[in-house]
């Protein structure tokens, strides 16, 4: 086989199964050459800070992630009707949603799928659930039948973090912080209660009061949104670290190892595999 020694950037997803993607890797590693999956969502400018946010504990414990990509597709495609050729919509838009729990969460340690499957045998819609170690979840959906929010929310036990429509390239994200326990709770019916505490209860139990306590606190304990301008046509984000990584010597890139693109890979295979049992 003839290999031309040329630093590569693949097009996600990388491949259409785990078995190509160990390949590829083998021969990437085996001739000493830079392989990347071209995730340009994980090289956005507010996908980045999401990251850093988290880890400086902005949300607190993360506790739940939710991603939904979905717009209508009409009329035959091979890119998304033929199973041979990689179609469904879990390779085209649900890798998004994958590869950002991958990022901000880590490897899951359980998995549950469902789909619906067109007559040729590809998934037109799809959603996965992600459980991990710590108790987070993940909850994600894709599809090519109808419009969805397209949008992703980070929530921890302190705050949410929303990467607004278009997650995977966002220019604007937003960080709400949840108020003290104190201050945003309604007495508890199994402790008794003072006279005060009692009409205050009772005040509060109003559904019109109790909507505009809720929104009134939530308003004030939002945070306005960030909003960064894409430059270019967003894919210079991930040209950028290509050239920083050949630059310096690097033969894999730190935000897109091909470690986890194979984990993902082989995460896209089983979820596959449980749509036809």
């Amino acid at each position: 086989m003839f290999i031309s020694k040329k630093p590569v950037l693949c097009e996600k997803p990388f491949t259409v199964n785990a078995a190509q993607a160990q390949e590829v890797i083998q021969v990437a590693r085996r001739q000493k050459l830079f392989c990347m999956e071209a995730m340009w969502m994980r090289f956005m400018p507010l996908v980045q800070q999401v990251k850093t946010m988290i880890e400086q504990g902005e949300i607190g414990k993360v506790r739940m992630l939710t991603a939904d990509f979905g717009y209508i597709v009409n009329g035959n495609s091979s890119h998304f009707d033929t199973l041979e050729q990689g179609g469904g919509v879990l390779l085209d838009r649900g890798i998004y949603g994958l590869s950002l729990a991958y990022y901000l969460l880590g490897e899951p340690s359980r998995m549950q799928t469902q789909a619906n499957l067109s007559a040729t045998g590809v998934d037109e819609q799809s959603a996965v659930l992600l459980n991990y170690a710590d108790g987070a979840l993940a909850v994600l959906a894709q599809s090519l039948c109808t419009e969805s929010s397209n949008q992703a929310m980070i929530m921890g036990d302190k705050g949410r973090i929303t990467l607004e429509k278009l997650f995977i390239m966002p220019e604007k994200l937003s960080l709400t912080k949840f108020p003290e326990a104190t201050n945003n709770s309604f007495p508890s019916p199994l402790i008794p209660l003072n006279s005060k505490q009692k009409l205050l209860a009772k005040v509060k139990q109003n559904s019109l009061i109790k909507r505009a306590y809720i929104s009134l606190t939530g308003l004030l304990n939002s945070d306005a949104k960030t909003v960064k301008p894409l430059v270019g046509n967003g894919y210079n984000y991930e040209a950028a670290e290509v050239v920083r990584c050949l630059q310096n010597g690097e033969l894999e890139s730190k935000v897109m190892p091909l470690d986890e693109t194979l984990k993902i890979m082989e995460t896209i295979d089983w979820l596959r595999s449980q749509w036809t049992k």
